[in-house]
């Protein structure tokens, strides 16, 4: 199974990673990221991007199952203009592409998404696990 991955680099995105990396049944993850990640692995193909342009990296996002794991703190962004712009904006133009691309599931996680529905957090759960707790989530 071929996956990309938006938001690797993140906290969330990190763990993902790993457990995607880890798992036999994914053959490659395609890794969006806004800076380099700190590994290298066969199965990893980073693509550092930047994710206010989207028309960019939209070729790019491929695969079996599209993950999002893209967002930020108030603090980190410094407005909530700019949180919103990465939280919703960014999310949105992710989902696009892998709509438009023809990714036949996709799978958003966020802090906000653990918060409202209890879902454990990815590293204490399989992957099938993550997939199953968020799409519950969504909608």
């Amino acid at each position: 199974m071929k996956t990309v991955l938006a938001g690797a680099s993140g906290a969330t995105g990190k763990e993902l990673l790993q457990l995607l990396l880890a798992d036999p049944a994914i053959t490659r993850v395609i890794a969006l990221v806004r800076r380099p990640l700190a590994i290298q692995h066969e199965k990893l193909s980073e693509e550092v991007v930047c994710f206010g342009a989207p028309d960019t990296w939209e070729p790019l996002v491929t695969g079996d199952v599209a993950f999002s794991c893209l967002g930020t703190t108030l603090k980190a962004a410094g407005s909530r203009a700019a949180q919103h712009k990465v939280d919703y904006g960014y999310q949105l133009a992710f989902a696009k592409a892998a709509r438009k691309n023809n990714i036949p599931c996709f799978i958003f996680q966020s802090l906000r998404t653990i918060e409202k529905t209890g879902a454990t957090p990815c590293k204490k759960v399989g992957l099938f696990d993550v997939a199953l707790c968020q799409t519950k989530s969504i909608g």
